[in-house]
């Protein structure tokens, strides 16, 4: 048997490679806004957990010292850190870099005076109790960083989102600046 010369010719042909190359950048075009958009809201709902876990830490506080929250505006994150061992939970992961850059969120510091400091990237309400209405904002993002709004933490203990224009300025003045240096012990085992 002898075998015939084929007519076709074997493998694909320049413009059928192109056509095939056209096709699978459009679905990628396509795919990618809501790739995106998975990419933004996971980042959101780990900022949640976050708050979430801080809500935690403050009520486990506030058992301790007869159902009040840390009262002071700038020291909670040290308070609150006792009853959280890690914290990365400090940080919010949609934090733009420039801010990170200048606050060093989840980074703890020893202050000119000697006193720890834990830097954040939430602001929180001082002076709130645990027999206060459970709608009381304890905690939010310190900007509008989750698609021009905030993660706010409620007494009761849940996080919603909500847009900036609708939530209410926690802590007074600016966001303190980070001015410790840092220290060595900063890392937490289970950080990794």
């Amino acid at each position: 048997m002898t075998s015939r010369p084929s007519t076709y010719p074997r493998g694909f042909t320049f413009l059928e490679l192109m056509v095939s190359m056209a096709l699978i950048l459009v679905l990628m075009a396509l795919l990618s806004p809501m790739l995106m958009r998975g990419r933004d809201s996971a980042r959101r709902a780990a900022c949640m957990s976050n708050l979430s876990q801080l809500g935690g830490a403050l009520h486990l506080y506030a058992q301790d010292y007869d159902g009040r929250f840390p009262a002071a505006d700038n020291d909670w994150t040290v308070t609150a850190r006792v009853y959280s061992k890690n914290t990365r939970i400090y940080l919010c992961p949609d934090e733009p870099a420039a801010s990170r850059a200048q606050f060093e969120p989840g980074t703890t510091a020893k202050t000119a005076s000697g006193h720890t400091q834990l830097s954040s990237s939430y602001s929180y309400r001082a002076g709130l109790a645990n027999d206060d209405p459970a709608e009381e904002p304890v905690s939010t993002d310190w900007g509008p960083w989750h698609g021009e709004g905030k993660n706010v933490l409620y007494l009761g203990g849940n996080v919603r989102w909500k847009p900036a224009r609708e939530v209410p300025r926690l802590a007074v003045g600016a966001r303190p600046p980070f001015t410790g240096e840092r220290q060595a012990e900063a890392a937490d085992p289970g950080m990794e």
